[in-house]
């Protein structure tokens, strides 16, 4: 059985407008090679697609029912919308050191984790996870001429008002963290300032809640065991749903 031929496909442009394109424009061999680097969806950003170039036909088909653009996690509150620009706008002012508080000594000083030097920031960033996951992260980042090492690593902020991420994303994260420089942060829009906090005068972000080397994270200790579940209960707890 053939698969189905669409009439055009989008992508989303570096400036994160979505631009349409037709089978047409398939006749143009760099335009082709081009659009082979990115992902390719129908109108309605619903199917995954896949160009196929025949001189009579150019085409778009899709690939596989089961590749679908993910919803947000429904998070659509006016706080959380504030939040997210909130923090990118000030991600976006200046580079910053990353970090987390040590309670080793009375200063707490701010054990680094990275430092977003030269670091591009969007919102709203999808990204294919896995076959089975696609996620739309509220801010990610990384360095402007896509580096990824443990000195540039990829960085994603969720922000949490009332729907927290779900167990297969948050055990997507804890596995591509365990195999390639990758932090998930938490902030949480009932607690501003506290799990997320950036203080401009010292360029610095503290974080309490974090996910890399596939394990959470809460202020620098590795929180062996933690599950989704157990995850989203004790944040319940700290927010003030418990």
């Amino acid at each position: 059985m053939s698969k189905p031929k669409w009439d055009r496909a989008t992508y989303q442009a570096s400036n994160r407008t979505w631009v349409t394109i037709y089978p047409e424009e398939l006749r143009d061999p760099a335009f082709r090679a081009f659009l082979r680097t990115q992902e390719l969806w129908d109108f309605d950003r619903k199917n995954r697609l896949r160009l196929r170039y025949r001189s009579d036909t150019p085409h778009f088909y899709t690939p596989s029912k089961t590749m679908k653009l993910p919803e947000s996690r429904g998070e659509t509150s006016t706080r959380h919308n504030n939040r997210v620009a909130e923090l990118l706008s000030l991600f976006q002012k200046q580079d910053l050191l990353f970090g987390h508080r040590s309670f080793d000594t009375e200063e707490q000083l701010l054990v680094p984790l990275f430092k977003s030097e030269k670091y591009v920031w969007a919102k709203e960033v999808t990204r294919t996870m896995s076959s089975e996951l696609q996620w739309r992260h509220d801010i990610f980042g990384g360095h402007s001429l896509h580096k990824h090492t443990k000195l540039s690593p990829w960085v994603a902020v969720e922000v949490i008002d009332s729907h927290f991420p779900s167990d297969t994303a948050l055990d997507t994260w804890l596995e591509i963290s365990s195999e390639f420089p990758y932090f998930v942060l938490f902030d949480f829009v009932q607690k501003r300032n506290y799990f997320l906090k950036v203080d401009e005068d010292k360029n610095q972000v503290r974080v309490i809640y974090f996910i890399f080397d596939g394990a959470v994270w809460r202020s620098g200790k590795r929180w062996e065991g933690c599950t989704a579940a157990i995850f989203r209960e004790e944040l319940s707890v700290r927010i003030g749903r418990g």
